[in-house]
């Protein structure tokens, strides 16, 4: 018999449906061992930054202060970007970060809002903006979008603001980055509108309906989220983030990687490799219970996963995944 605390992947009568796209929000060369041990000392892959945009068929109950901000086109649907990608010019990368994406060959996307026109949409048709977390490979183009709300985890904002030190060349952050007039957090995990789902502890009914959850998913950066998306009848997706970056971190044939920095400091991708190793663990099991439920699919998409990009690069916006 299936675990009843998973029941809710199961389709039911009369349940919304998330439409979701898919984009390649730019591209970089890392070495592996900086997400995977065991890993070859000079191994490397060209990791896409993939962004996504999931459109609400009526908009449901909008999430936390997020409503159509003054400047919004009036409309029944309500269209969220989770994560943009890298900045569509690195210059405008604040200069402590110049260094990294100089070592790393990035590559910028097309501004979002140029690819949204080609397909009858423009930036001020994105209701709200949700970042997974802060870092400068996910955060896109903020001011593109001068009329949507933006949202974050809780403590991304205080990330923004104070820094973390530049305790890694990844670990720099733009206080300048989101609107302060337009930008809030997702109420702290404490607070009653979290619920346990499936295997996380925390889960936020984001419309109201079971269309879209808000998952918890700390290790990697403060107000690390990700979304678990209905996209058909018992067919999910689960935006992943930064979780991990390669599958062989969910089958169990790799482990987080760190590194030596250039002061021989043990580095990692993940703030704190302990707490990101359970997010992981939590992950394993909603693959490993969802694959033992008939009619139920839960795709797992991680932000960065190469092999994904290219099994998908042809179905990207303005087509949807199903």
């Amino acid at each position: 018999m299936s675990d009843p605390s998973y029941a809710f992947l199961k389709a039911t009568e009369g349940e919304t449906y998330i439409s979701l796209s898919f984009f390649e929000g730019g591209s970089f060369t890392l070495m592996d061992n900086m997400f995977i041990f065991p890993a070859h000392p000079t191994a490397s892959r060209r990791c896409p930054s993939l962004s996504f945009l999931l459109t609400h068929p009526t908009g449901g109950k909008p999430p936390f202060h997020c409503s159509p901000s003054p400047g919004s086109k009036k409309q029944n649907s309500f269209r969220t970007f989770f994560d943009l990608g890298h900045r569509s010019q690195t210059t405008k990368l604040i200069p402590a970060l110049q260094p990294l994406v100089a070592k790393n060959g990035v590559q910028a996307p097309e501004p979002r809002p140029r690819t949204l026109q080609r397909h009858g949409l423009s930036a001020s048709d994105i209701n709200l903006i949700m970042l997974s977390h802060v870092h400068w490979d996910h955060h896109g183009d903020p001011e593109d979008f001068p009329s949507s709300r933006f949202i974050v985890g809780a403590g991304a904002l205080k990330v923004l603001e104070e820094g973390l030190g530049g305790i890694a060349a990844h670990q720099h952050f733009d206080p300048e980055l989101l609107p302060a007039d337009r930008s809030t957090e997702l109420p702290s995990t404490t607070e009653r509108e979290w619920k346990a789902l499936g295997p996380f502890p925390h889960a936020l009914d984001l419309f109201g309906d079971g269309s879209c959850y808000a998952i918890d998913t700390p290790g990697h950066l403060p107000g690390h989220t990700n979304l678990l998306c209905r996209v058909g009848p018992g067919r999910w997706k689960y935006l992943g983030g930064d979780v991990c970056h390669d599958r062989r971190l969910l089958t169990g044939e790799k482990e987080i990687g760190t590194w030596l920095n250039d002061n021989g400091k043990v580095c990692c991708i993940h703030l704190d490799k302990k707490v990101a190793e359970d997010s992981i663990a939590r992950l394993q099991e909603l693959e490993k219970k969802s694959s033992g439920i008939d009619g139920v699919n839960v795709e797992v998409i991680l932000a960065h996963d190469k092999q994904w990009y290219r099994e998908h690069a042809e179905n990207q916006f303005p087509s949807n995944l199903t």
